[in-house]
């Protein structure tokens, strides 16, 4: 890690020891950011509005960064923590979620930018359009392609046609214990 970019995070107070940053430390920062503005709703001009990327948070965080390496290595580490997954996520356990969204900035210059980024929200139809549906939205593509990769394989290699029925059982089992249909334990 370079020495400018364990210096930003040594200033904003988030290093363990001399070498490491406290992703934990950030994490929390960068939550306390995102509270300040949650979504309410479903309005896009107030996502726009209210959503974060990288850069932009970068700045909040550390202000202008000329060092264009430094800059790169700490907008990697921002996107790092505010994955979905990440460590924001696990910092916001006060009824708030970390969700995404992609939205357009134009710079001065004309400069257009299209990217995702991310904003928090306790709304239950933002949380479910921005953080829950994406997620379904990929397993489903998931699920086409390997249909997809099925028919391939099967249409090249006959003799895999047997064997789609066990990778299928184990694919259908794991998607029931992880994903169970609301109600079906009761029945």
């Amino acid at each position: 890690m370079l020495e400018s970019t364990i210096a930003l995070f040594r200033d904003a107070g988030h290093v363990r020891g001399e070498e490491q940053v406290d992703r934990k430390s950030a994490a929390s920062a960068i939550a306390e950011i995102f509270k300040a503005k949650p979504v309410t709703s479903t309005d896009f001009d107030e996502i726009t509005t209210k959503t974060l990327l990288t850069p932009e948070l970068s700045t909040q965080m550390f202000g202008d960064i000329v060092d264009e390496e430094t800059e790169a290595e700490v907008h990697s580490i921002l996107r790092d923590l505010i994955q979905a997954s990440g460590q924001v996520q696990d910092a916001l356990e006060d009824g708030l979620v970390l969700c995404s969204a992609r939205v357009t900035r134009r710079y001065e210059g004309g400069v257009t930018v299209k990217s995702v980024g991310r904003f928090v929200s306790s709304d239950a139809d933002v949380v479910e359009q921005y953080y829950e549906q994406p997620s379904a939205n990929r397993a489903i593509k998931g699920m086409a392609t390997l249909k997809n990769r099925f028919e391939l394989a099967e249409r090249r290699i006959p003799a895999l046609a047997q064997r789609r029925k066990a990778i299928l059982a184990a694919t259908y089992q794991q998607m029931q214990l992880e994903l169970p249909m609301p109600g079906a334990e009761q029945q």
